[in-house]
């Protein structure tokens, strides 16, 4: 395997992973809606709402989550690596999600004018 199939192959699993590991998320699934029925307009603006959607996701599992479950709140452990693949999985979702519903919203649905 040369370097160029193994990077493509790295790339493709960590978007699978990503996908997959988010995909039965209900907050996840819940925002990614949101996104792409309500925020989105155009399909131009399909990177910044990846980078919304994953901000609030990371958000609301940082501060929100943990008052429901009743648990102290604390700072996520930004300098952690692996803290930020666990960002990157999720956006992978919000990508493909938002992709997805995005389409749907203007070929299938016909809600807002979206794309127009």
């Amino acid at each position: 395997m040369d370097k160029a199939t193994g990077a493509a192959s790295s790339i493709f699993d960590f978007a699978h992973h990503g996908f997959d590991s988010m995909r039965s998320n209900g907050i996840a699934l819940v925002i990614a809606i949101v996104f792409a029925f309500f925020i989105m307009k155009k399909w131009g603006s399909l990177l910044m709402a990846v980078i919304g959607a994953t901000v609030v996701h990371l958000l609301i599992m940082a501060f929100v989550v943990p008052m429901i479950d009743k648990h102290p709140m604390a700072m996520p452990p930004l300098m952690d690596m692996g803290y930020w693949v666990t960002a990157g999985y999720i956006a992978v979702f919000y990508l493909i999600s938002l992709i997805v519903l995005f389409f749907l919203k203007n070929n299938v649905f016909k809600m807002g004018g979206g794309g127009h």
